[in-house]
């Protein structure tokens, strides 16, 4: 179990950070001054030191902590949570080659990924900076988005989530259409009312689609059309014609209803191409691609592999429960390979890594010849 000494004199900081790092498995010592701090180090071994720095006199305890750390055991990862407006304090503390410097209010997945990812590298700091800036973007639960290609996506969920556009998500299977289809109802105005997610893909959509729990269910919330390019013509052109006249007549009723809802689509296919080659009705098209988000694969935003890594990790194993530690070799190796099955396919090399790692460690032994020698 990593063992990680927290640094605070805010008690009730102190008191929240430590319940959230022993929840995530961590064995925590707290320490509320220089003093005893550094009776702590002198007596024990640490992983990481976490410390916050606000202002004045704890800022000076921070710095005086971080000093006694940083002598005793020069390569320990060393985490600072400073004010917004730190900039003095900032200052002081580059010299002693901070691990991460986050600032309040702090994102909670944004400390437990910079932690877990501190006590992975193992003290490594990132060369030519020595204050790493983690800006996860964590705005929305579970989309990670380190990378800015996801910082836009979230930028765009928070612009239009609000509204009752039309959305189209496009991106390669396992890069999280559905995901954020979902989030984009979670922060909508709809949000306590149905979500009704439809699989076009499937042989009996359309059925599904003008059954009791399609389209008629989703009146008054949100329905997805997942891989919405999956819908036959007749499908498609029966599905048009509903939304173009905005109402449907429900099961038992001679009467239309209005068609109120929020409607957002998913596509893996180049729905554009399909509309160029005859396959999707191009009016469909149009009315279902009002805003347009373009998720990238993971090969393309690189930052995002380990924070996706350590997420599913999180979900496999459970909260409360250390994760295994990820060997430099096999960080490298999964921030190296291209993962063109994105998500899902970190999910498969997990299942089967999981089951291989010794000592709560993976290493590059446990992967397969595919991502190890990539």
């Amino acid at each position: 179990m990593s063992r990680v000494l927290l640094a605070s004199k805010e008690k009730g900081i102190s008191a929240i950070l430590a319940k959230l790092l022993k929840t995530e498995g961590y064995k925590v010592v707290a320490a509320m001054d220089a003093t005893q701090a550094g009776q702590v180090l002198k007596a024990d071994k640490f992983d990481l030191l976490v410390a916050t720095a606000g202002k004045d006199t704890d800022a000076d305890m921070a710095v005086e902590v971080i000093s006694l750390c940083r002598a005793q055991y020069p390569a320990i990862p060393i985490i600072a949570i400073t004010e917004s407006d730190g900039g003095l304090t900032l200052s002081r503390l580059e010299q002693y080659r901070l691990f991460a410097c986050l600032e309040k209010p702090l994102k909670v997945d944004q400390l437990v990924a910079s932690v877990q990812k501190a006590i992975d590298q193992g003290g490594e700091v990132a060369a030519g900076n020595a204050n790493l800036q983690l800006e996860a973007c964590y705005q929305f639960e579970n989309i990670v988005a380190e990378s800015s290609a996801m910082k836009s996506v979230c930028d765009m969920i928070s612009r239009v989530a609000g509204t009752d556009v039309t959305i189209l998500v496009s991106g390669e299977p396992g890069t999280g259409k559905e995901l954020v289809a979902r989030t984009l109802h979670a922060n909508s105005r709809r949000k306590d009312k149905n979500l009704v997610v439809v699989d076009c893909s499937a042989a009996d959509a359309e059925q599904r689609l003008f059954s009791p729990d399609g389209i008629e269910k989703a009146i008054g919330g949100s329905l997805i059309f997942q891989d919405v390019g999956g819908l036959s013509q007749i499908a498609q052109q029966a599905l048009l014609k509903c939304l173009m006249e905005k109402k449907i007549t429900k099961a038992g009723s001679s009467q239309p209803v209005p068609l109120d809802l929020r409607i957002i689509a998913t596509s893996s296919v180049n729905l554009q191409q399909s509309v160029n080659e005859g396959k999707f009705l191009a009016d469909l098209f149009k009315y279902i691609r009002i805003i347009f988000i373009q998720i990238s694969p993971l090969r393309d935003r690189r930052q995002d592999i380990l924070p996706t890594v350590r997420q599913i990790l999180r979900k496999k194993i459970g909260d409360g429960v250390p994760l295994p530690v990820l060997d430099p070799e096999v960080c490298a190796a999964f921030e190296k390979y291209s993962w063109p099955g994105n998500a899902g396919e970190i999910d498969s090399v997990l299942d089967s890594a999981l089951k291989m790692a010794t000592a709560g460690k993976i290493t590059k032994a446990a992967l397969p010849a595919s991502v190890a020698n990539s």
